[in-house]
């Protein structure tokens, strides 16, 4: 019966453990590393797959395949951002506005200049790759 319960904890406590955050969290990102974060990043939609976390790949490095159309973000030095949506005639559609990030740098909350706020949730974030949930 010992041998039961001892399996079972460890079974529990390894569970636990590749659970992670409650969020599944596993941002990289600190003050130190920041340069590699501001910067221009597209919408890399065909890895994300239409899904819930959405892929965002570095325009410094990355070659994108062509699309018609791709969003983005730009983070700028002091807190500039600026969104980059599909404009009706296939363009790009510039919105200006804030963002600052949250005390543990997992989120940075966006607030566009024509009053539009959201969250965007930093599921992943490496070098060259930004995953993200928008909130």
């Amino acid at each position: 019966m010992l041998r039961i319960a001892l399996f079972f904890s460890v079974v529990f406590l390894g569970f636990v453990a590749c659970k992670g955050s409650k969020t599944g969290n596993t941002s990289n990102l600190t003050a130190a590393n920041m340069d590699k974060f501001l910067g221009t990043w597209m919408r890399s939609q065909e890895e994300d797959n239409g899904g819930e976390v959405q892929f965002y790949r570095s325009t410094a490095d990355f070659q994108f395949p062509a699309a018609r159309g791709r969003t983005g973000f730009m983070f700028e030095k002091d807190g500039v951002f600026t969104e980059i949506g599909i404009a009706p005639a296939d363009g790009e559609e510039l919105k200006k506005g804030k963002y600052t990030f949250s005390k543990d740098m997992k989120s940075i909350a966006i607030k566009l200049n024509s009053g539009e706020a959201y969250t965007l949730e930093i599921v992943s974030f490496e070098d060259k790759i930004l995953k993200i949930k928008r909130k």
